[in-house]
């Protein structure tokens, strides 16, 4: 214990085997607790309240974490241990290594600013500022801001949830050192909550990448989300109202995968409210049915839906394409992806359209459909319809190719 108002500093700490331990417990916020080297707990670690320092990791033993501190400030990684639950207040958190979650632990945080480095503990193939890997999960409460340098990765069967109980969030995810801003692996369940305070943003800068079966990605509503890279996805990918700025591309289905439950439902892509708007530059698929295309929807995704919004800057528009003239990338419909519903306009004016294998797209029930492109293909069946006929019926209906 230290007295109230006191600035404290340990130079070492080493704790021995089933030992309990728990800082400050009879001081207050104005405490200031620093550890000149990291250490490891043992049994139960216990924080009380102030501002604690931490030169170097910091590792949870096996009875767990419980922070109630008002900030942490780490040169190292932020590690909990494989067990027991972890649980820290609300508060401010820089931590310079990344925070890496494994095991079975349940870690809970309350809001607060979260200004993470990238990760030290290799998390799959890369280095990532939070890495959640525990079959607990992870839940981050709001209203939060999350500044991410190095992304976020969800492993298989993992659980994650960024600013919730709130609307009023920030997220910046900065690009994970194999190039990813968000991953999410299979049976992997990620939600992030709305972010629609004023100035508030969604913005991945990297790559968001779905990338096994029975998936779940869920983005909350924002006015604007950009994505420096590519959408890819083989699970189930919830988007809230806004507007997506995507640099790469968009394409579901291109390494398998298909429709699974998140949010309640079970979609492959769910939109509502929402315009896409997709500039097909960078690196795009190379190979397979989703090669060098801009909008892809492929084998296992039969639920698609995108309503687009019904007032704003891209009213009426639900997918926006590539507009420069020299770049042609394509729309593709394929591999037996049915049930795709399109409210709005799809616009690809220099890409081509194609529609086979069994793909089929429509709108939603009361919508209209209207396509462009510079050219439409419907092949091995592939089905298209619209109800954009006016009030004098099936007779004033018209199809216009424009050269």
């Amino acid at each position: 214990n230290c007295p109230a108002g006191s600035t404290k500093m340990i130079n070492t700490i080493a704790i021995s085997g089933g030992i309990k331990v728990r800082f400050n417990m009879t001081g207050n916020a104005t405490n200031v607790l620093s550890f000149n080297t990291g250490f490891t707990g043992q049994d139960t670690v216990t924080f009380g309240q102030g501002t604690y320092n931490i030169k170097g990791n910091y590792v949870g033993g096996y009875g767990g974490t419980t922070f109630q501190g008002i900030a942490l400030n780490m040169t190292g990684s932020l590690d909990v241990g494989n067990s027991g639950a972890a649980t820290f207040s609300s508060g401010t958190y820089t931590i310079a290594r990344g925070i890496y979650l494994n095991g079975s632990t349940t870690t809970t945080f309350g809001s607060g600013t979260f200004n993470i480095g990238a990760g030290v503990v290799a998390c799959g193939t890369g280095n990532y500022s939070i890495c959640v890997l525990s079959s607990g999960g992870a839940t981050f409460n709001g209203p939060s801001t999350f500044n991410l340098a190095a992304g976020l990765r969800t492993g298989g069967g993992a659980a994650v949830s960024l600013g919730a109980n709130s609307a009023n969030n920030n997220y910046t995810f900065g690009a994970s050192s194999d190039g990813y801003a968000f991953r999410g692996d299979g049976g992997a369940k990620t939600i992030l909550a709305d972010a629609l305070g004023i100035g508030n943003v969604t913005r991945f800068i990297g790559n968001v990448n779905l990338t096994g079966g029975g998936s779940c990605l869920i983005v909350g509503a924002a006015t604007q989300h950009d994505i420096k890279g590519n959408l890819w996805g083989s699970g189930a990918v919830k988007l809230g109202a806004g507007n997506y700025t995507i640099t790469g591309s968009l394409n579901l289905g291109l390494s398998g995968g298909g429709n699974t439950t998140c949010g309640g439902q079970n979609i492959g892509l769910y939109a509502d409210n929402v315009t896409l708007v997709i500039g097909a530059t960078g690196t795009l698929a190379s190979s397979g049915v989703c090669a060098n295309t801009a909008f892809c929807v492929g084998a296992g995704y039969s639920s698609v839906v995108i309503n687009a919004p019904t007032s704003g800057t891209y009213q009426g528009f639900a997918v926006i394409g590539p507009t420069a003239s020299s770049n042609t990338s394509s729309g593709v419909f394929t591999a037996g992806a049915g049930g795709t519903a399109i409210t709005g306009v799809f616009y690809v004016p220099y890409g081509a359209l194609k529609f086979d294998g069994g793909a089929t797209l429509n709108n939603a029930v009361g919508g209209c459909l209207e396509i462009v492109g510079r050219s439409v293909s419907v092949t091995q069946g592939g089905l298209v319809g619209s109800a954009c006929v006016s009030s004098g019926g099936a007779a004033t209906f018209s199809v216009r190719l424009v050269g």
